[in-house]
């Protein structure tokens, strides 16, 4: 049950995200509803909001399909909350919650943020969420650069060769693209030129090691070795 003084304090609402749909249930309210995943259904379903005074919108990070709904909510200044899927997963193990269907992940969503009560993320600019993109490219054309050279070692010999070769230069001039413009768009964040400069200090490490930790983990210097120990996921757990 939720407790009068959480209830004053405003609504937790979950958002269960999809390609094409987003089902929210205001948690306590017992409210539920869908709306299509697209600007003119998000705008919808904010207005609807718009009644409650939100205490957290909380989604989780897919990747992609959640970004439409986290910037139309943050631009209306709403505490959107985007949430590890690890996290919920636990939470629903925790709570021997098995089954699984896109209105019941929303109510666990908004039960996880009423009881859990993540703090809220902070908003990103176009450019670091550009620069978050080129690393996730960089890192599918060094994957797929692998594969081929494997393939390569194993079945590259005679009428063969010539395919990998092509391929694997051909990826080369990929990776050589995204890395101008990882440098590029880096180079547009001067709150990281400090941080930057201190990283590359360290021997042994280069560009594409800095421009990881920059693009990915930005609170690099904003959060504590505990905070972030916890937030990259290698915090130990008592067991």
């Amino acid at each position: 049950m939720t407790n009068r003084k959480s209830a004053e304090a405003g609504v937790n609402v979950g958002v269960d995200i999809g390609k094409e749909h987003l089902d929210f249930h205001i948690h306590e309210r017992g409210v539920y509803w869908r709306s299509d995943n697209t600007p003119e259904g998000i705008r919808y379903s904010l207005n609807r909001l718009a009644r409650y005074q939100v205490a957290r919108l909380v989604m989780e990070a897919t990747g992609r399909y959640e970004l439409l709904l986290a910037d139309a909510a943050f631009e209306r200044m709403m505490p959107v909350v985007i949430a590890n899927p690890r996290a919920i997963r636990r939470y629903a193990g925790a709570v021997e919650q098995l089954a699984k269907t896109d209105k019941l992940d929303a109510a666990l969503i908004a039960e996880f943020a009423a009881r859990i009560q993540p703090k809220p993320s902070s908003s990103q600019s176009k450019n670091l969420r550009e620069i978050k993109d080129l690393l996730a490219r960089r890192r599918q054309l060094m994957n797929m650069r692998t594969r081929e050279l494997n393939r390569q070692s194993i079945m590259g010999d005679g009428v063969l060769a010539s395919t990998y070769r092509r391929l694997i230069k051909q990826l080369d001039k990929e990776v050589e693209w995204v890395d101008q413009k990882l440098n590029a768009a880096i180079e547009k964040e001067s709150a990281w030129d400090e941080k930057k400069a201190l990283l590359k200090s360290v021997p042994g490490v280069g560009d594409v090691l800095v421009h990881t930790l920059l693009g990915d983990l930005p609170e690099l210097g904003t959060l504590n070795n505990k905070q972030i120990a916890a937030l990259t996921g290698v915090a130990p757990m008592n067991r």
